[in-house]
């Protein structure tokens, strides 16, 4: 309890007092004229107006950096800059409009701060969301920044990275992208980022874009909402994609994905006094699923969110649940092949996806269904 105490005390303090300076980071090269702005598809469109939170932890032997962190820090500072010329919509703002995304240049938001009496290990070793959450950078409150970072070191030498991504530009395949391309200018590793292919950005013509309808939403009472970390380890995973798999013609066990997402679905439904129906959303990734396919490199918003619902099972305790669920969650992911996503690029069926959705959302609020995501 001590060494939870002591962390919550430190990282407190941190954010309160031990911030070192914020400064904006542009990119290296100015972005040309004819690229001053990217119009948002239909999906971009419909994509939420809020930020995506992700931490990384690196300690001080899984990288091969300078041992002062400021050096760390202003290598980061520089490579970010090379890589912001790449990916030049990431320094850019979103239009009031909510059609278009102005590559004006005006750079990242760079938080940088030193945790002091606290190694990585302590934190790593009990790890609390609502702690973590304090070494993620401070959301802008203008809403129009598209990136920001906070860079927090140790006295280890061991730092976080945290980064918030607003959704309008990209998803989670965007982001691990721009990721990786910036680890490589940090690590120097020519090779690979002469081997990497240039961000493609603007899917206009594949998803077409309007005046979006207004979506009644309904806003969640946080007091309502709570976050859990559950882990498990390989032979877990394996376990439960094996016990999937055996009823299969043929044989073919489940993604990890779906053999964890199935187990925990059930233990939700089991602990369901009022026996509601449940839906799960799910984020599949369409690059590989178009006709031709496109790569990762396609930066943007390429993912829908589908809502399955699933009526409450009077054996949801019993295995044959969880194969259900399985099997349940691979029609769906079927189901989203060329065909379909050429009825979305018309714009009409991806209307009536999110207004489901929206539904979904507003029967959850209300109590009327359980929600898993």
């Amino acid at each position: 309890m001590a060494q939870v105490r002591l962390f919550e005390y430190v990282i407190k303090r941190y954010k309160k007092s031990m911030m070192v300076e914020a400064e904006q980071v542009e990119p290296s090269s100015p972005t040309p004229p004819h690229l001053s702005s990217i119009n948002l598809s239909l999906v971009d469109q419909f994509s939420p107006n809020a930020y995506v939170p992700l931490l990384l932890f690196y300690s001080s032997s899984s990288y091969n950096a300078p041992s002062n962190p400021t050096t760390k820090i202003q290598s980061l500072s520089n490579s970010l800059s090379q890589a912001l010329t790449k990916f030049y919509p990431l320094a850019g703002t979103i239009n009031e409009d909510n059609l278009t995304i102005e590559c004006n240049d005006r750079g990242v938001l760079v938080l940088v701060g030193r945790v002091t009496n606290c190694d990585l290990s302590q934190v790593l070793s009990r790890p609390d969301l609502e702690q973590l959450d304090q070494l993620l950078p401070t959301k802008e409150r203008d809403g129009k920044a598209l990136f920001v970072i906070q860079i927090s070191s140790f006295v280890c030498g061991g730092m976080a990275v945290g980064v918030y991504i607003n959704h309008k530009i990209g998803d989670a395949s965007s982001l691990s992208f721009f990721l990786n391309n910036w680890a490589s200018i940090a690590r120097a590793d020519d090779v690979v980022i002469k081997s990497t292919e240039s961000p493609v950005f603007g899917f206009e013509s594949l998803f077409r874009r309007g005046q979006v309808p207004m979506l009644i939403g309904v806003n969640e009472k946080r007091e309502r909402l709570v976050s859990r970390k559950f882990v498990f380890d390989s032979s877990t995973i394996a376990a439960l994609q094996t016990k999937h798999s055996i009823d299969s013609v043929p044989a073919k066990p489940p993604s990890r994905v779906m053999a964890v997402t199935a187990f925990l679905w059930r233990i939700a439904m089991n602990t369901e006094k009022n026996r509601r129906p449940t839906f799960m959303e799910i984020s599949i990734n369409l690059r590989g699923r178009m006709d031709p396919p496109l790569s990762d490199h396609h930066f943007g918003n390429l993912s829908v969110v589908t809502t399955t619902p699933v009526s409450h099972s009077t054996a949801v305790s019993s295995v044959s649940t969880e194969r259900e669920l399985v099997e349940h969650m691979k029609g769906l992911v079927r189901g989203i092949d060329n065909d379909y996503i050429n009825r979305l690029q018309g714009g009409d069926e991806y209307l009536v996806l999110v207004q489901s959705i929206a539904k979904a959302e507003e029967m959850f609020v209300r109590g009327e269904r359980q929600g898993t995501r």
